[in-house]
């Protein structure tokens, strides 16, 4: 008789031998997930039933009691992560400090992918034990011992390659990591964000005993084998035309340099609002991340000034136009064109100044080496609500100089007098065509706005008196003469904050450090975040922007 063939007796099919296992299995499973997000004593079995199928019957039947359940929920959670410390601690493709690296990488992309509402089980568990089980301390230890074993086992490889001390004790090394660790992972679930894990694995790596082989902050944070996605705002223009949005990219795709930095601010510029509207022709080449700015951490170098950890400031440098910019969250640049961040500024505060304020002090150094002191009279500013006017307003006052601000908007008159201008003028009367020569009034002129504007304030400045010009918002043009020049010895100093040397940048940061009112930049600030910047940018173009545009490309 051929048996496959018996017929079946009506009713539910037979139970397979492995259901049960199954079974227990998810539960488990979704245990893990859910006391990994909510913890123990918040967590009931009724969710965890529900989440799975199952009956309340049934759970007892796998488990005699919630804390027998949390037992192998337990057990899973360390099989599961010993497993993955082994994947990437025994990594011999990688250098040790390399692998260390990549369990950073990996977890802030796995609490990223769950919105960083989920951190570690056991530490989370640790933190509720006052109300666990007496049982659970001995394995929660237990747990935290296992993985401390594993890391210093990958310390001690790198002692043995060199690249930390032969004297350094890896034991105690494990041990301070996963303290710290667990204090990280607990402070990036608070403000949702992956900056306390680097912050913490940067410093670790930082202050490992240096070995004969190598620089351990040198080591590159994304090996080959560890890249990571990003978002950026991209400008595209082919056959469907020109366009700019928010998107993600692969970090594989960032341009040629021999520094990465994980970016933490930028900033919408005039330039950004042309090349993202498309309203001039700055973009060079596409596809392009526009961005003149950033403040930023090091992430990888082989540049021997630029070390992984490094805090940096770009501005300029042809950035946003011919290489991928500021507006994203990596990006891959020349050593050459950063700067360290001054410590007396934040890396928000670096981008409230930004490339605007920079080009303003520029301008104020430029009138400083040609002679103009506040004793000489009055300094003009055009375009003061922008972003290098507002900047320089303040910084002149700060330096004593007696201030005058052109605007075209005079209902902003109490913001520029906050910044410290003496009077507000409408900047019609500079706009039209003027004359070769007016009334001598200014001791010097910061001017950002170029065109009839540039021409009518040169006419009217001083006997060897200087006008600081370092904007077209007017337009290109310089519908002028030379009678300024040759009859009054007026100084025109164009000011080039892209291709500044690197000295004279340092120096205008020293001095924006020791010369600008840091409780001004945030009356001069609005922040937005990476997915408002395309709208931003439409509305800086169409002059209702005042001050600066920081963009936190985190948000």
């Amino acid at each position: 008789m051929d048996l496959s063939a018996a017929a079946r007796r009506p009713g539910r099919p037979p139970k397979r031998i492995d259901e049960g296992l199954e079974t227990r299995e998810a539960l488990i499973r979704c245990g893990t997930r859910v006391l990994t997000e909510k913890g123990f004593a918040a967590t009931g079995i009724d969710e965890v039933l529900k989440a799975v199928g199952v009956p309340k019957g049934s759970f007892y039947h796998y488990f005699a009691n919630k804390e027998a359940f949390g037992q192998a929920v337990i057990d899973h959670y360390a099989a599961y992560f010993a497993r993955k410390l082994d994947r990437i601690f025994l990594d011999a493709s990688r250098s040790p400090l390399v692998r260390v690296r990549a369990f950073v990488n990996e977890a802030c992309a796995g609490m990223a992918r769950f919105d960083f509402r989920r951190g570690c089980l056991i530490g989370n568990l640790g933190q509720e034990m006052a109300v666990l089980p007496e049982a659970y301390r001995d394995r929660l230890e237990a747990v935290f011992l296992d993985w401390q074993a594993r890391l210093a086992k990958c310390l001690r490889a790198a002692r043995a390659a060199g690249e930390i001390a032969a004297t350094a004790d890896c034991d105690a090394l494990a041990a301070f990591f996963w303290t710290g660790w667990e204090g990280a992972v607990l402070r990036a679930k608070l403000v949702r964000g992956e900056a306390p894990l680097r912050q913490f694995g940067e410093g670790f790596l930082a202050g490992l005993p240096r070995g004969f082989l190598s620089d351990p902050r040198r080591v590159a944070w994304n090996d080959s084998k560890e890249r990571s996605m990003f978002k950026a705002v991209l400008i595209e223009k082919d056959d469907a035309g020109y366009r700019a949005g928010v998107t993600e990219l692969d970090e594989g795709a960032l341009p040629e340099g021999d520094v990465t930095v994980r970016v933490a601010y930028s900033t919408l510029n005039y330039k950004d609002g042309l090349a993202i509207t498309g309203k001039g022709p700055v973009v060079r080449k596409f596809p392009m991340v526009p961005g003149i700015d950033l403040a930023g951490t090091v992430e990888a170098s082989t540049h021997p000034d630029v070390a992984v950890g490094d805090a940096v400031v770009l501005n300029g440098w042809g950035v946003g136009e011919g290489h991928w910019g500021g507006l994203a969250q990596m990006a891959r640049l020349k050593g050459d064109w950063l700067v360290p961040l001054p410590t007396a500024f934040t890396a928000r505060q670096a981008m409230a100044i930004g490339t605007a304020g920079y080009t303003a002090m520029l301008c104020v150094m430029a009138l400083e080496r040609h002679g103009v002191t506040p004793a000489q009279g009055e300094v003009l500013v055009t375009g003061a609500n922008g972003g290098v006017g507002s900047v320089a307003v303040a910084l002149l006052a700060k330096l004593g100089y007696t201030v005058v601000a052109s605007t075209g908007r005079p209902q902003e008159a109490d913001y520029l007098e906050a910044l410290g201008a003496a009077e507000i003028v409408d900047r019609t009367q500079f706009t039209e065509p003027g004359r070769p020569l007016a009334k001598e009034r200014w001791a010097g002129v910061v001017d950002t706005v170029g065109s009839h504007t540039l021409a009518n304030v040169c006419a009217s400045t001083k006997y060897r008196g200087t006008v600081a010009a370092c904007g077209l918002a007017q337009g290109m043009d310089f519908p002028s003469s030379v009678a300024p020049f040759i009859l009054r010895g007026v100084t025109l100093a164009g000011i080039d904050s892209v291709m500044a040397p690197r000295e004279e940048r340092l120096q205008a940061w020293q001095r924006l450090a020791r010369d600008l009112d840091v409780s001004k930049l945030e009356m001069i600030t609005h922040e937005i975040g990476l997915a408002e910047v395309i709208d931003a940018a439409g509305r800086l173009m169409e002059g209702k922007v005042r001050g600066r545009l920081v963009v936190d490309v985190n948000r």
